[in-house]
């Protein structure tokens, strides 16, 4: 699942006059979000309002890297576990595709809900590089 965080234009305007430090620190600085995210996901398992634990295999396989596609730097988070994605978005299963599970989203309420720690996170190291 791939998500996007604005930076405020004050943050903005630092970064343009540091363009050799600008995308080293926004990579740390969003590998540093998606640690955070990541932990917040695998943590709120098992509590009332998310997915419960069997096995913790779904929760043990949820990953998070950054990527740089062009001049886009991307965070992904996910899982590779092919029930992962029925359990998120919903939709037809089992033999012939002929059960119907709704949707339990266990990643993006947690995108949603932290998308301003996670900006703070990429400023905050944005910050502590330009400070170096």
């Amino acid at each position: 699942m791939d998500f996007s965080v604005k930076l405020d234009p004050q943050t903005i305007e630092v970064l343009k006059k540091q363009p050799d430090i600008e995308k080293k620190a926004v990579i740390k600085g969003l590998r540093d979000g998606l640690f955070f995210l990541e932990a917040r996901v695998k943590e709120r398992f098992g509590t009332p309002d998310n997915l419960r634990v069997r096995t913790g295999h779904l929760r043990r396989s949820i990953t998070s890297k950054v990527e740089e596609r062009g001049d886009l730097i991307v965070g992904i988070i996910g899982s590779k576990i092919i029930y992962s994605a029925i359990h998120e978005f919903g939709g037809f299963a089992g033999p012939n595709r002929r059960i119907y599970i709704t949707a339990r989203p266990f990643i993006g309420p947690e995108i949603t809900k932290n998308e301003k720690k996670i900006a703070d996170l990429i400023k905050d190291r944005v910050v502590k590089e330009l400070n170096k």
